[in-house]
């Protein structure tokens, strides 16, 4: 095995055990499971959230500039804020479609209004968890795959590894989890055209914001409360059963024309990178926005 791909594992595998030992630390920390996070006050999680994202971000950024020697673009501070912007609207807008189709079939139904107690604690938890997947499936895989094989492999294996983490997420479904790989594949493409990590941790967390904060609807199995309270019933292809919103077949059909769409702009802009084999090429540095790509 190519030195290249031993790097490429040893990082995944280090981000990844940085994300699950940090997630099991507070845990222990505050004596709570992660839904009893969400229940708490924000301040009082706070200390523990910024200590996940210093560490978890510290150590994504200490890699890429000790092993693969270069600045760490896809997180830089300049556009930062109107990327996250963008991306957190098109990620909420995309939900807010989904759940529409929902009701629209007549499978959510208002429980009430149930107040702002908690939104700050899921956003920050949300935000944090999205920033980790997002650097860890779209900085780290997503982004070096495309350098050795391309980018239609690079999205097949981030995509499916992304969905495979969430196999032990309560409920999951067939449906649930080509929704996964959807959603895998449009963060990937949304990479792939801005050539930086804000836009889709942005829309990342708005999709999962719209869910757990705002509609009060479980998100991939995990069920939280937001300002409002939904509660989504019907056949699991309808209504995403205990999964939530993403385990319905409006997730897949929305998410897949959105990656049509997102896919036509990268071929477009000439950011896509064709099938090749290059494992002795170095880590990939990423792209500057703007870069394109013959």
């Amino acid at each position: 095995m190519r030195w290249h791909v031993v790097r490429l594992l040893l990082l995944s595998v280090l981000l990844y055990a940085v994300r699950a030992a940090l997630v099991e630390a507070v845990k222990h920390l505050y004596h709570a499971t992660l839904n009893d996070l969400f229940a708490m006050p924000a301040m009082t999680i706070l200390p523990a959230v910024l200590i996940i994202a210093g560490l978890f971000f510290g150590a994504y950024a200490i890699w890429v500039r000790l092993v693969e020697h270069r600045a760490v673009h896809e997180l830089a501070r300049r556009g930062a804020a109107r990327g996250f912007a963008a991306g957190l609207a098109g990620g909420a807008g995309a939900l807010t479609i989904v759940f529409a189709i929902i009701a629209a079939q007549g499978c959510a139904v208002w429980r009430g209004y149930a107040g702002f107690a908690g939104t700050a604690s899921a956003a920050m938890l949300l935000l944090v968890g999205a920033g980790a997947e997002e650097v860890l499936f779209r900085g780290a895989l997503y982004r070096n795959c495309e350098a050795w094989l391309g980018t239609a492999p690079a999205l097949a294996i981030s995509a499916a590894l992304f969905a495979a983490s969430h196999l032990g997420n309560t409920g999951v479904t067939p449906i649930a989890v080509v929704s996964l790989v959807l959603g895998g594949v449009v963060a990937g493409l949304i990479y792939a055209l801005t050539r930086t990590l804000w836009v889709p941790i942005g829309a990342h967390f708005g999709w999962n914001f719209m869910q757990a904060g705002v509609l009060g609807i479980a998100v991939s199995g995990h069920a939280l409360h937001g300002v409002m309270h939904f509660a989504l019933s019907g056949p699991d292809w309808a209504a995403g059963g205990s999964f939530g919103a993403e385990g319905t077949l409006a997730a897949v059909i929305t998410l897949t024309l959105i990656a049509l769409v997102l896919g036509a702009h990268v071929v477009r802009h000439r950011r896509w990178v064709r099938l090749r084999w290059q494992w002795m090429a170095p880590l990939a540095p990423a792209l500057a926005p703007g870069i394109m790509i013959a």
